[in-house]
């Protein structure tokens, strides 16, 4: 398979093409901008697009500098009417409303964002370089909710959880271990505070589970998880030293189970970030 997929790359098409005409004593070359474009659309990758756009152009390096930059724009949610949600116990604030919206929206795969690849080809000599570049527009999966602090983004959140809850609750299924909680990881101090704002303003509509620490996780089954609806985590328990044995109990239960090598320290699953 390894040989053939060699052959392969050995037999495609070479993006410049140097022929010498020795009847006129010329050097003619030529450019092959398909190879140049085909390369920049497999980076693509993913799923299947309706429309693939593709560009290209011969640029000489001496006079390419640096690449162009295009001023950053942060999307909001300005553009996204207001939503009503059934069930909250407190109103959103128009601006919140508007932020659930979009977040809906975005679940939902009805917000596109564009694609682009490259591909560039130098012919060595000569000082030319063949760029293709290839977009396409895709749905957005998922994003961040990156309001000020204050602004709401927990309720939001509970919001959005609320409004998808009976979808979950479908896709879910105890019986082969499948899923269909929103695992909330925040820091350590905030798991029952967390849980509050979700009493607060959904009441009992949602079935939570707080999990402080790997011994309370080890005492909950696969059913109980796969029944919930949302699965609130300290964000350090996958780093948990509790003492005396194992010092990363979680990581080395998760490096046990993937079928790694634990002797030495060899294949164990690199330490996450600390939580400050």
């Amino acid at each position: 398979m390894i040989r053939f997929s060699i052959q392969k790359l050995l037999q495609r098409p070479p993006p410049f093409v140097v022929d010498v005409d020795r009847s006129r004593n010329e050097l003619e070359i030529s450019m092959n901008p398909s190879v140049a474009a085909h390369c920049a659309v497999a980076r693509l990758g993913g799923e299947k697009a309706s429309v693939i756009g593709v560009e290209y152009c011969l640029a000489e390096l001496s006079s390419m500098g640096e690449p162009g930059t295009k001023e950053f724009k942060v999307p909001n949610s300005d553009a996204f009417h207001e939503i009503s949600l059934s069930g909250l116990k407190l109103p959103l604030y128009p601006r919140q409303s508007k932020a659930l919206a979009r977040m809906v929206a975005i679940e939902q795969g009805e917000v596109l964002f564009k694609e682009e690849e490259r591909s560039e080809h130098i012919l060595p000599g000569i000082g030319w370089c063949l760029i293709a570049k290839a977009t396409k527009e895709k749905p957005l999966n998922g994003g961040v909710l990156g309001d000020a602090i204050g602004s709401g983004k927990t309720v939001i959140t509970i919001a959005l959880i609320l409004q998808g809850v009976q979808k979950a609750r479908k896709d879910r299924d105890a019986s082969i271990g499948r899923s269909g909680a929103s695992l909330v990881v925040v820091p350590p101090g905030l798991v029952q505070q967390w849980d509050d704002e979700r009493t607060k303003f959904t009441g009992s509509q949602l079935t939570c589970i707080k999990i402080q620490s790997v011994a309370e996780l080890k005492s909950c089954s696969v059913k109980q998880i796969c029944e919930a609806d949302v699965i609130i985590v300290p964000a350090g328990i996958i780093e948990e030293a509790p003492g005396p044995g194992p010092r990363r109990p979680y990581t080395e239960h998760l490096t046990s189970k993937a079928g790694l090598d634990l002797k030495e320290g060899k294949g164990l699953i690199p330490p996450a970030p600390t939580c400050k």
